[in-house]
């Protein structure tokens, strides 16, 4: 199946910019400046909850893409405890479907009913929440809810935690700045 890169890394800008933080705005720019093509996936099973994620998207482009694309893109699990409930593929970036050594965007499914523990990497991270209402926490902070449109920035080494409760969480990341995994680590067992 042929995917619109364009479309998409549009409708994601768009959909960034109208969340309307310093950070959102930003993110859209970079997201806007990315060279794209149209590429070519092999649709696979979907994921548990993604269908029903991605039913819950608001219409518009970012919606229709991402129902024409998501089954083809290369979804990595979690492990562990996290097996089949986690999972995430990079779009643009060192390992994504579009080569970029200056950021890495993509794709974020978490299962109803799953903690993804507290955790931290170098990155600068935005997530931008799709669907789903997920609890979120920073460093110390409450688990506090997000509703979809809402970005949330992470600082390179900053805590992070997310809890889902009866939906699954679908989201756009984007990291910038040190784009190694190496600094990922779990400050609580997963």
């Amino acid at each position: 199946m042929l995917v619109d890169m364009a479309a998409l890394l549009g409708s994601a800008a768009d959909a960034y910019a109208t969340a309307g933080t310093e950070a959102s705005k930003h993110a859209a720019d970079l997201l806007r400046g990315v060279s794209s093509r149209p590429v070519n996936v092999s649709p696979k099973p979907f994921l548990a909850d993604l269908s029903t994620a991605l039913e819950a998207l608001h219409p518009g482009p970012l919606k229709d893409v991402l129902m024409r694309a998501a089954s083809g893109f290369d979804w990595i699990g979690g492990d562990g405890r996290l097996s089949g409930r986690l999972a995430s593929a990079e779009l643009v970036g060192p390992d994504g479907i579009l080569k970029s050594d200056s950021l890495r965007m993509g794709v974020f499914l978490q299962s109803p009913q799953t903690h993804y523990p507290s955790h931290s990497h170098a990155a600068e991270e935005l997530y931008l929440v799709l669907a789903g209402t997920p609890l979120w926490q920073k460093d110390d902070g409450r688990f506090e809810p997000v509703s979809p449109g809402s970005a949330v920035q992470h600082l390179s080494y900053q805590r992070h935690s997310m809890k889902t409760e009866g939906d699954a969480l679908l989201a756009l990341w984007l990291w910038t700045g040190d784009l190694s995994f190496s600094s990922y680590q779990f400050h609580e067992t997963a």
